[in-house]
């Protein structure tokens, strides 16, 4: 079987055949991604991830049981040694580990290394974060310490993995404090930031309360999912993603025996 690659070249060539006027800004439209992007996917400069493989596909009318040949047909030999497409896997900090990282800026740290230009520097981490030079030095400290930030052979820091915390530690104290930064880190960006660089909205809405375990694992599903969207192609940024759903009425407590 064919390559996506070759699947979306085939496909690409054949609105053009159609279209004299066919242009790879309007493919690239129709697929919801960059011009510049998807050139550099057709001429194997970058390569196909599952997210991409399953997003394009989708775009483009398959069903999952006609995208599904195409993620197993995806070889190392077609994306480039070392290049083989995973699906996310996250690492988990427990209770005992968030405590000791649980300001924002331990995780954005994380975050940076992976963003075109960083560079392994106290001074520019806490320029970068808007932070003071005493937290970002404490910070890279405690990261390398507890092995989630290394520096690989040139000395310079790199993060391999993606982190998310265990179940107990949504009703720790540590974790309060690092959603109260976030919420804070919100209200600033509605003052500071301007409306095309960010997204605050909100619904009010009458709910079933049985169905909140359901809905608080799509919200995790949904934050992965946009992670993967959002992490194709060349990073320049670091953003926060903050997603909150609790009740504005009172709730029942039981009467006392």
């Amino acid at each position: 079987m064919d390559s996506f690659k070759s699947y979306l070249q085939d496909e690409f060539e054949k609105r053009c055949n159609k279209n004299k006027h066919y242009s790879l800004r309007s493919f690239s439209k129709s697929l919801d991604v960059e011009p510049s992007f998807l050139s550099k996917l057709l001429r194997g400069q970058r390569r196909f991830t599952d997210k991409s493989i399953v997003r394009f596909g989708s775009k483009l009318g398959l069903s999952p049981e006609e995208i599904q040949p195409f993620l197993e047909n995806e070889s190392p030999q077609e994306l480039g040694a070392n290049q083989r497409p995973k699906k996310v896997q996250y690492s988990t900090v427990d209770a005992e580990t968030f405590k000791i990282i649980s300001h924002w800026y331990h995780y954005a740290i994380l975050e940076l290394t992976r963003v075109q230009g960083f560079q392994s520097n106290i001074d520019w981490v806490a320029q970068k974060l808007k932070i003071n030079y005493g937290q970002a030095l404490a910070a890279v400290e405690r990261l390398l310490k507890l092995g989630m930030l290394k520096k690989d052979e040139k000395g310079q820091w790199v993060c391999n993995e993606s982190f998310s915390t265990d179940s107990q530690v949504d009703t720790h104290a540590a974790f309060r404090i690092l959603q109260t930064q976030i919420l804070e880190q919100a209200k600033m960006a509605l003052e500071t930031c301007a409306p095309q660089s960010r997204s605050q909205n909100s619904m009010t809405l009458a709910v079933n309360s049985s169905r909140l375990p359901e809905a608080q694992k799509r919200i995790r599903e949904f934050h992965r999912e946009l992670t993967a969207y959002l992490e194709e192609g060349p990073l320049d940024q670091v953003y926060q993603l903050s997603t909150s759903l609790f009740p504005c009425t009172c709730e029942k407590k039981e009467d006392s025996q």
